[in-house]
């Protein structure tokens, strides 16, 4: 990395490349335990909500938008903003943030199913309703009942699209809840930086 920095024709240049590889990266890198990447003795991701082959778009998707989240941080820590308007923002941030939780906690609980498989468990993620002849082996069968009588296959009872659209709707939660909570974090800091400008101001105007 130092090698290409050198050889870039400006200042500016380097600089940008820096930012660029630091928030794109390094943040990420930081990030990893938090974003599910990296397991941590006694901690659950919120990412092992999701069956794996949701981690394939999740990660890097997510891993991103901590990124931008650092930057958006970045940019206004320079800004004089009024810590009550930080307080404000960190009310609805926070209301908003524990309303994507319902969400994504109730899509969770209807629409992913934990299914006993060989030793173990695995997720599955259904459509919003059962096709109207759905093959499973009862009609009033659960979720769970149901997908081990189809042998793991869905399509007979949930269609593709109808999968599709909770998937999108789980991965939206996730997203949501992932850079809210950052941005909360940022608003802290933000707050933090602000009252120690005004202790600051308060001390010079003493002296």
């Amino acid at each position: 990395m130092s090698d290409l920095s050198s050889t870039l024709p400006t200042t500016t240049a380097r600089k940008y490349v820096s930012y660029v590889v630091g928030f794109g990266v390094a943040v990420p890198v930081g990030m990893a335990p938090f974003l599910g990447k990296y397991n941590i003795p006694g901690f659950s991701a919120l990412l092992g909500l999701f069956p794996k082959e949701f981690q394939e778009t999740l990660i890097p998707t997510s891993a991103f938008l901590m990124g931008i989240v650092a930057v958006a941080i970045q940019f206004y820590t320079g800004d004089k903003i009024a810590v009550r308007s930080l307080q404000l923002r960190f009310k609805l941030g926070v209301r908003a943030l524990v309303a994507g939780l319902f969400l994504l906690t109730g899509l969770h609980s209807f629409f992913v199913p934990n299914v006993p498989r060989g030793d173990g468990k695995e997720l599955f993620v259904i459509g919003w309703t059962r096709k109207a002849h759905c093959e499973c082996i009862e009609a009033d069968a659960s979720n769970e009942e149901c997908i081990q009588g189809l042998a793991y296959d869905l399509e007979p009872c949930w269609s593709t699209q109808s999968r599709k659209q909770v998937e999108l709707s789980l991965k939206f939660s996730y997203l949501l809840l992932t850079g809210g909570f950052g941005a909360l974090i940022g608003l802290l800091m933000n707050k933090e930086i602000a009252l120690d400008a005004r202790r600051a101001a308060k001390n010079a105007s003493r002296t």
